[in-house]
């Protein structure tokens, strides 16, 4: 009988512990993903897998008009933490073909560089079009040099696009 006092006392004393110094079964905080490289290593790579989009902010943004209906928006994101820039690409219009490029001019950061949507290097004429409401590229590294994003929506046997950009450059 003097078993059971003793351990309902042990009980209560491991209880008051895992109470005052936090419970053991609590589940672990999560690191922030840090992209495995930095710089230029980033060109081409996707701001979703590489954790640049974790602190991306648009810096510019267009609608993609047909007349005097916007139709879709173009943005231009840059992510704070990896010094990047990517074209996002939504449609107002429900499931589209969309498509963008992001294109980075020659300056401190590297010579000009310009990527679509299957990550391909050099741009013209090579849009791949996604049939989808939101579409992003992959990044360029620009923390110095200007960029330019331009969108791309098809629908009803036209093509619209617009674009933004970092000055000096223009649309």
């Amino acid at each position: 009988m003097k078993i059971l006092p003793k351990f309902t006392a042990l009980l209560l004393v491991i209880f008051l512990l895992v109470i005052s110094t936090g419970s053991v079964l609590a589940a672990p905080k999560t690191a922030k993903v840090l992209p495995a490289c930095s710089g230029n290593c980033l060109n081409g790579s996707w701001p979703d897998q590489t954790g640049c989009s974790s602190s991306a902010t648009t810096v510019l943004s267009a609608y993609i008009k047909n007349g005097s209906t916007n139709i879709g928006l173009v943005e231009l994101r840059f992510s704070s933490s990896c010094n990047t820039n990517w074209t996002r690409v939504t449609s107002y219009i429900g499931t589209s073909l969309l498509a963008g490029e992001i294109e980075r001019n020659s300056g401190p950061d590297g010579g000009y560089l310009c990527y679509n949507n299957p990550a391909t290097p050099g741009c013209l004429g090579s849009d791949a079009f996604n049939t989808t409401t939101q579409m992003f590229t992959p990044q360029v590294y620009a923390p110095n040099n200007p960029a330019r994003a331009t969108g791309f929506i098809a629908t009803g046997g036209n093509t619209y696009h617009s674009c933004v950009a970092n000055p000096p450059w223009s649309c």
